[in-house]
């Protein structure tokens, strides 16, 4: 007589335990010359009524890759569970440079229903304006991605074009 046998479930995939916030420093190189730097904590959180959550990027699990161009620049931070890109305007007539876009992938489940895959983009921006040749900094600033969706910038100075000595500027 066969035994009988016990259906088995996979559990659902959980959250993974909330890491502490970490300083990235990220730079792009154009032929060995440093065209655009970053550094700062990351984090996507998710606020609605059905989920709510916090993703911390790890820089030691992200790949910082992108190019720059004589008045564009971009930056793609890279993990395991998604990216989040940066793209930076050159306006040489008003002497600055900003992100005019930031767009962020992410699966990551917030919750045990809700769904695992995110997807949102901000654009027509002026984020993180400074002069040519300088780097804008500040401590905290929150930028509001659509469908609930935040990404928290900490402890940041970024700084596009006109690089000197792989440095900040002022």
């Amino acid at each position: 007589m066969a035994t009988p046998t016990t259906p088995t479930t996979t559990p659902a995939p959980q959250p993974t335990p909330a890491a502490n916030l970490t300083i990235g420093n990220y730079n792009l190189l154009v032929n060995k010359k440093v065209c655009l730097m970053a550094q700062m904590e990351l984090q996507i959180r998710l606020e609605t009524p059905k989920a709510n959550g916090t993703f911390i990027v790890q820089p030691s699990q992200t790949k910082p890759s992108g190019e720059c161009l004589e008045t564009k620049a971009n930056l793609t931070l890279s993990f395991s569970q998604g990216f989040i890109t940066l793209i930076f305007q050159k306006i040489d007539t008003e002497d600055t440079a900003y992100a005019e876009s930031v767009s962020l992938s992410l699966t990551y489940p917030f919750s045990k229903t809700g769904p695992s895959h995110y997807v949102a983009k901000n654009s027509s921006l002026n984020l993180f304006a400074a002069r040519i040749g300088y780097c804008y900094s500040s401590k905290k600033e929150t930028l509001y991605m659509g469908q609930g969706l935040y990404l928290d910038f900490s402890q940041h100075r970024m700084q596009a074009f006109n690089i000197s000595n792989g440095e900040f500027g002022d």
